[in-house]
């Protein structure tokens, strides 16, 4: 078998690594340029053999086989260099790997499916086990059949790595945002303040019509919650918690501070906070949180249907009929009277929002 010799430019990641692991294993010569001072140190440390940190001025010297360019720094003329590119457009989103050589591409193979999974991390997981995998089998197709017989047109592939390692990295800072309320006595969870004696499927369902054209937006729905929650733990100031649907599959987990001085303001940019944007990307699938010790009890649905018995408390949303529905477990007896609350809260709501009143 020929041995390939491969320059990468990347940082550090998990997919980098799986994708280096492979190369090495099968007997390859892995080069890497990285800008990075402190990858560079922990590169040396893993790999001992086949591995090298490569300068600028050592480029021009070598011969390389292929190029694996994630970073978009690496100017090296007649090179062939693979890619990979993710198509979300159907049900399930489909993978492949191509090659572009002067500024024209050649797909490599036939387009590799990748099954979706209802967990936000395991989905992320699954994708870069399918990258790698798909991966292999395009070094072999190109180690069997070789890179001359490949047919290259004129359309370049827009490749998938940067919005990939974005959103590893948007991923990433989700999860230490969390861990940071792991142990904070601040966190409101409903489930804390009742020992339930009902059974799993006891539930109340109550619904409001919402009169006087008073129509409810997203963020108006999550202060509603947030009043809520915090009657139930007495106005205390603390950081409340709770899921919002977003598509019939994904929802994400939100921590709101709140205190009394809170302004309308004030909550709608924590609702927005850019830490949540990991929701916009197309690699996001399932829930942000799905187990632990402080997994919301409580779910939002903005025009979405209650479908699951897995919550302590629903709040939903419908925009056409304009009503609030309200299913709660039989043990959170606060919920009975919650109307006059209600109406209380939709009497004074525009003061709030108008900042004549706080929180």
């Amino acid at each position: 078998m020929k041995v390939l010799q491969f320059i990468i430019s990347s940082n550090i990641n998990s997919l980098v690594e799986k994708i280096i692991d492979y190369l090495i294993d099968a007997g390859h010569f892995v080069n890497i340029h990285s800008l990075c001072a402190e990858d560079n140190i922990i590169w040396k440390k893993k790999y001992k053999y086949n591995f090298k940190i490569i300068e600028d001025s050592e480029i021009e010297s070598i011969n390389f086989d292929y190029v694996i360019d994630f970073c978009h720094n690496l100017e090296i003329d007649n090179a062939y260099k693979i890619n990979f590119v993710l198509d979300f457009l159907e049900e399930f989103p489909t993978l492949s790997f191509f090659i572009e050589r002067d500024l024209k591409s050649s797909v490599i193979g036939k387009p590799y499916l990748i099954n979706q999974s209802i967990s936000i991390t395991t989905n992320y997981n699954n994708i870069i086990d399918a990258i790698v995998e798909s991966f292999i089998d395009s070094v072999i197709y190109l180690l069997r059949f070789g890179k001359d017989d490949l047919l290259f047109n004129s359309d370049l592939i827009d490749g998938s790595a940067k919005n990939l390692f974005y959103y590893e990295d948007l991923l990433s800072n989700l999860s230490a945002y969390y861990s940071n309320f792991e142990n904070n006595e601040d966190v409101f969870l409903i489930q804390n303040i009742v020992n339930y004696n009902s059974k799993d499927n006891d539930y109340i369902d109550l619904d409001f019509s919402l009169d006087n054209g008073f129509t409810l937006k997203k963020n108006d729905l999550e202060i509603i919650a947030i009043y809520f929650l915090r009657l139930l733990n007495s106005r205390k100031n603390g950081v409340y918690v709770y899921d919002i649907q977003l598509t019939k599959s994904n929802s994400i987990s939100k921590f709101i501070e709140v205190k009394e001085s809170s302004s309308y303001k004030d909550l709608c940019n924590q609702f927005t906070n850019e830490i949540y944007n990991v929701v916009d990307s197309n690699f996001f699938v399932g829930k942000t949180l799905s187990d632990g010790n402080i997994k919301p009890k409580v779910i939002l649905l903005y025009d979405q249907d209650i479908s699951s018995n897995m919550y302590d408390l629903y709040l939903a949303y419908n925009s056409e009929t304009h009503k609030l529905q309200l299913r709660y477990k039989a043990d959170l007896y606060f919920f009975d009277s919650y109307s006059p609350l209600l109406e209380n809260f939709i009497s004074n709501y525009q003061k709030f929002v108008s900042i004549e009143t706080n929180f």
